[in-house]
């Protein structure tokens, strides 16, 4: 097993303190990554979402006026952006993790 903690002064060999984790993130500390990276993507499609809803109703609550349709359909706009990004984001983080053999969502090195 390889030492992750290992500290050497003048060739010896200084233990590591007893009690202190030494496994990386093959425990909990790889499926807290990986359940922080799942909320992170379900928070910041929820808040997309929001704001594509918000310009819709902004949309509709502008009676025409020109100014508050253009701040709507900016909104709806970049909502949608927000979204395409989140999904290549995933997308991108789950062609990554194919291609290194790991899996960011459940991480465990």
């Amino acid at each position: 097993m390889q030492k992750l903690l290992s500290l050497k002064i003048n060739g010896e060999e200084i233990p590591a303190p007893t009690n202190i984790p030494t496994e990386g993130l093959s425990g909990t500390g790889g499926k807290i990554i990986g359940f922080g990276l799942t909320l992170f993507l379900i928070a910041v499609v929820l808040l997309a979402f929001g704001f594509l809803l918000y310009g819709g109703y902004n949309w509709i609550m502008s009676e025409g006026d020109k100014t508050k349709v253009e701040s709507a359909r900016k909104t709806i706009i970049f909502a949608i952006i927000g979204l395409t990004l989140c999904f290549l984001s995933f997308f991108l983080v789950q062609i990554l993790g194919a291609i290194l053999n790991v899996n960011f969502f459940n991480l465990s090195l």
